[in-house]
């Protein structure tokens, strides 16, 4: 019972950091990689999508938006002057670039 109790409170405390509740819903949206597109659109934010990345093409929608981001990197610029409420990206899909202070 120990181990149980021990496990579900490691549990919680690793997983607690790995998900965000909006108090609103996110009325701009913009993904970073095709398969954040596929699962934004699947989870029913396909009136919301402002932008998305190069080689975005499913569902058909997403090839109209404008395209914020390729495997060369992202377009900062692009991204801020669509003013997004809520930016879904993958951490390992596009290069590092030093931070902006």
């Amino acid at each position: 019972m120990r181990f149980l109790n021990t496990f579900a409170l490691l549990l919680s405390l690793i997983l607690t950091p790995c998900y965000v509740i909006a108090a609103t819903p996110a009325q701009r949206v913009i993904t970073l990689s095709p398969s954040a597109t596929e699962m934004a659109y699947a989870a029913g934010m396909g009136e919301n999508m402002v932008a998305v990345s190069a080689y975005s093409d499913y569902p058909q929608a997403a090839k109209d938006l404008v395209q914020v981001a390729d495997w060369q990197g992202i377009n900062v610029e692009r991204i801020l002057l669509l003013k997004p409420d809520l930016i879904i990206a993958w951490p390992s899909g596009n290069p590092q670039r030093p931070s902006i202070s």
